[in-house]
């Protein structure tokens, strides 16, 4: 699973479902799963805005992330990376809705990463950061999904006895949250973390066939 590293109060508001596009200067070609990591430090340059008492900002950090742990250090979310899109166009196609033009850096020659679908963990689990897009360890790896899944299944989305094979159907719901490019490698990954008979997910495999 891939990740990236992201600077706070961002993390926590891709966590949140507040921010979402994550803007760099690199293009990038995977669509998928990604883990969002909250970097070590803070964005120095939010600072004036969130200083800036009545701006779009401001008004997040106050209403929705005081009071709450700001995580460093660790995978707060994993969100479903749909797109990349020049920073140039975003606003054209759409994706600058509402205060996102103010949660990231559009400035032209950058790109939007933009992510859905995004599931906060209960639990954010402690993970080094690396420059760029990045390979989770295993064991890190394993722990967000299965955080996700419980997660999942507490919105009905996935069965809660997911070794149940009689309930396998239920992952249908899964491939509505995290569409297609999510679909098989949710699959093969739950499967290798169950303990017990493993999940058969028959209606899926008569969609690969």
């Amino acid at each position: 699973m891939k990740a990236q590293t992201v600077r706070q109060p961002w993390a926590n508001m891709i966590a949140l479902k507040i921010k979402r596009n994550e803007t760099r200067d690199k293009r990038t070609g995977h669509r998928g799963p990604i883990a969002i990591q909250a970097g070590l430090k803070w964005d120095l340059d939010a600072f004036p805005e969130m200083e800036t008492k009545g701006s779009p900002l401001e008004t997040i950090v106050r209403t929705r992330l005081s009071g709450g742990p700001m995580y460093m250090g660790k995978i707060v979310a994993l969100a479903n990376l749909v797109d990349c899109v020049a920073a140039a166009d975003c606003d054209r196609l759409g994706f600058l809705s509402g205060d996102e033009r103010h949660y990231g850096d559009y400035t032209p020659g950058r790109f939007a990463y933009v992510l859905r679908d995004v599931v906060m963990l209960p639990d954010p689990v402690p993970c080094r950061g690396m420059p760029g897009m990045y390979d989770l360890p295993s064991d890190v790896e394993g722990e967000v999904i299965r955080q996700v899944v419980e997660v999942l299944a507490k919105r009905n989305v996935y069965s809660s006895r997911i070794s149940d094979a009689t309930n396998a159907a239920t992952g249908l719901g899964l491939i509505r949250e995290y569409e297609d490019a999510v679909r098989w490698h949710m699959e093969q990954k739950i499967n290798a973390a169950c303990a017990g008979p493993q999940v058969v997910f028959t209606q899926m495999e008569a969609e690969r066939k």
